[in-house]
């Protein structure tokens, strides 16, 4: 995720007293946050807002990063992890009916070589996948959002977890299992 955009590049943008310092920051983690914010079941509407109040922390805090505590992606996607569930648990209290809402599903991109029926193929998985990751509990979407969709670490994610190495690890286990299980049951309907 930090490949052309380096831990140290990252902590000068933080350290900028100039909003502008900042915005390669924000240009570089944009994409991998939206995306998160979506396996975290949030539209694209609203991942792009919560993703925006989460910029708005980082700059707000941006003092209080601890580089030799975890990296600056890491502390970015704690942020945006809390965030994000604080605006689950709003939201399920405001309507406690309507608390699981389905992301958008990623636009696959066309491959002119692809046959049509393999991309329909695709497609449908890609929305079957979506399906069952929204039935998870938000903390186990985020468990998965992080370990397969942002590329984390079992380390860096039990950082954003706020969870050892080992309890991350047996909660994966637990939120794959859950998901194999919700996909058994898919496949049994259809």
């Amino acid at each position: 995720m930090e490949s052309n955009f380096s831990n140290t590049e990252a902590i000068l943008a933080l350290a900028a007293s100039d909003p502008n310092g900042f915005s390669p920051f924000v240009e570089h983690f944009q994409y991998p946050l939206f995306g998160f914010l979506g396996r975290m079941g949030f539209s694209q509407t609203d991942a792009e807002e919560l993703a925006q109040e989460v910029f708005i922390k980082v700059w707000r805090y941006r003092a209080s990063y601890l580089s030799d505590k975890s990296t600056v992606s890491t502390w970015l996607f704690t942020i945006a992890r809390n965030t994000a569930l604080d605006r689950l648990k709003k939201n399920r209290l405001r309507n406690p009916a309507d608390d699981q809402s389905l992301p958008d599903v990623e636009e696959i991109a066309e491959d002119p070589l692809q046959q049509p029926e393999a991309r329909l193929l695709q497609q449908q998985t890609q929305r079957q996948l979506t399906n069952a990751i929204s039935q998870l509990s938000p903390d186990d979407r985020c468990v998965i959002a992080l370990f397969y969709i942002d590329d984390l670490s079992s380390t860096q994610a039990a950082c954003v977890m706020q969870c050892s190495t080992s309890a991350f690890k047996t909660r994966l286990s637990r939120a794959r299992s859950k998901l194999k299980t919700i996909l058994l049951a898919m496949d049994a309907i259809q």
